[in-house]
């Protein structure tokens, strides 16, 4: 993977890959913890500064974003459990799975919207990157959230939709037309080993 990197690390590399470290993991309480199973927490966005919640929505899949970040807000929306399949405190780049209330996301078709749908149990789809591989994550840091539903993943991003919620990939066709070329196998595989490499990680 080193030699990969140093093969790709460029400075437009490095680029894609901060701008997709768009989440922070929040403990309701304010304080720096491991994230562990059977915690809620608050997911918020570092692109518009709102926290991802369970959200009705006429089309799509039912989640969103809050209309800001004020405490009361907070304290309304701590919807967020990750947890591994041993449920011990969650690593970086080890196969998780996202619980929003009661249901799972999941990986799944949709004719509008993201294409996530939930399921009953938990699925272990979805990997955290931007620190050391195989170290704890913390509430506070700043990381991406990869679907593991390709080779490589896709992060889940801000991604400003006409309907549904704003939430969506980088090879979602708005942001395609706008020239942010996901598809390319090497640029995804840089980006993705860029993340996982940047805290010391091999």
């Amino acid at each position: 993977m080193t030699d990969s990197l140093t093969a790709h690390s460029t400075p437009e590399i490095q680029k894609a890959a901060e701008f997709l470290k768009q989440w922070t993991i929040l403990d309701p309480g304010g304080r720096q913890v491991d994230i562990r199973p059977g915690q809620r927490h608050l997911l918020k966005n570092s692109t518009n500064r709102h926290f991802l919640q369970y959200k009705e929505q006429k089309w799509g899949i039912n989640i969103g974003f809050s209309d800001n970040a004020a405490p009361s807000t907070a304290a309304k929306v701590v919807h967020w459990e990750l947890l591994n399949q041993h449920r011990t405190p969650v690593k970086y780049d080890e196969p998780v799975a996202i619980r929003c209330k009661d249901d799972y996301l999941r990986y799944g078709s949709r004719t509008v919207g993201i294409n996530l749908v939930w399921s009953d149990n938990a699925v272990f789809e979805w990997r955290l990157l931007g620190g050391k591989p195989g170290t704890p994550v913390r509430t506070r840091d700043s990381l991406s959230i990869f679907n593991m539903h390709s080779e490589n993943g896709e992060p889940l991003i801000y991604f400003q939709r006409e309907i549904g919620g704003n939430i969506g990939w980088p090879s979602s066709k708005t942001l395609t037309e706008q020239g942010l070329d996901w598809a390319k196998d090497t640029v995804q595989k840089a980006v993705v080993e860029y993340l996982k490499s940047q805290a010391g990680g091999k």
